[in-house]
């Protein structure tokens, strides 16, 4: 791709991973690392930013995943404090575990609107972590919004042992105020892929191809749920390709669609992949267009593709309408609207 192309590629998302600790060891999550050395305190991370907020104009949400940031503790409530001084809309995932009912009414009266949780399953999970975070956010759920949290949101990582329970669930999270996010579990397909499992450690969950017209019946079915008002956070086109890039996960985004930096700042390839060349460029001097040649380079040694919605749908509303406000309208869960 010749240089002149590079600036017609816009980041419309930035992911970060501001901590790479946890106090879970899920089974499907690689990127775990208590020791992984020069991590941004918060006051840095709220510098950085800001800064790259005002650089780069097309950014319409921040996600900050993990790790796990409510390890921040204290330091989480100031973060929280200085972020909401701005106007730069963003959440946070969490499992939820260490949301006691002191840390969350600190967390709201310092500003937090939304906050984003995970629910695999309303049965018992045979992960003793993943069925610690299910089941603390059910337990959660009804503080959250008595303490008037809004557009709250919730996670559910699809594979072949909670399929058929997705209707159900999106029931349960809309009679609590919750929007369902739908992301199959996505797995590793080489060693680059540094923050799923593998598919030989998945193989039992995954899907395949005999999955194809099971999958197609229940996104089906969640497609109509969503025209009687159930919250669902997908588009209908991400939920309808499901039975065919979601079984392979063989969708490529072919630019970086969102930005992603690690816990030291480094920018990743991608969520799932953190690179060869990327690594070198960092958000605390960042410069798009230089990190762009070397992310193409990246791209297209390491990267097999995946299913990641937070990529796959953004590019989608995007390539189809070329309209940025369409694309934060999106990330603020007024779906049905991009989609009219």
């Amino acid at each position: 791709m010749s240089n002149n192309n590079l600036s017609f590629r816009i980041p419309l998302s930035v992911t970060i991973l501001p901590t790479r600790k946890c106090n879970l060891n899920c089974a499907y999550c690689k990127i775990r690392n208590q020791n992984f050395v020069n991590e941004l305190d918060w006051k840095r991370w709220i510098m950085y930013i800001r800064r790259l907020n005002k650089k780069i104009g097309s950014i319409c949400f921040w996600i900050l995943l993990g790790g796990e940031i409510t390890t921040w503790g204290e330091d989480l409530i100031k973060f929280v404090k200085e972020i909401s001084k701005t106007e730069i809309p963003w959440n946070f995932t969490t499992n939820g575990v260490l949301l006691t009912k002191e840390f969350l009414f600190k967390l709201r009266t310092s500003g937090l609107k939304s906050i984003s949780v995970s629910l695999d399953s309303l049965k018992p999970r045979e992960d003793f972590f993943e069925n610690l975070k299910s089941q603390r956010t059910i337990q959660i759920l009804d503080r959250l919004n008595k303490y008037g949290f809004k557009d709250l949101h919730c996670t559910i990582t699809v594979d072949r042992t909670n399929l058929e329970e997705l209707p159900q669930l999106i029931k349960f999270l809309t009679s609590k105020k919750t929007y369902s996010e739908i992301t199959p579990l996505i797995f590793g397909k080489s060693p680059a892929y540094d923050y799923a499992g593998s598919h030989e450690e998945l193989k039992d969950r995954l899907f395949t191809e005999k999955d194809k017209d099971k999958i197609l019946k229940i996104m089906t079915e969640v497609i109509k749920m969503k025209k009687f008002d159930y919250l669902i956070h997908n588009t209908d086109y991400y939920l309808f390709h499901w039975a065919n890039w979601g079984i392979r996960q063989d969708w490529k985004c072919g630019y970086p669609t969102s930005l992603v930096f690690d816990a030291d700042g480094s920018a990743r390839l991608c969520l799932h992949i953190k690179g060869k060349r990327a690594p070198k460029h960092n958000i605390k001097n960042f410069d798009y267009k230089r990190f762009l040649l070397d992310w193409y380079q990246d791209y297209e040694e390491l990267c097999q593709g995946c299913y990641w919605n937070c990529q796959f749908e953004p590019a989608y509303i995007y390539g189809i309408t070329k309209k940025v406000e369409l694309v934060k309208k999106y990330f603020m869960h007024q779906v049905q609207d991009v989609e009219s």
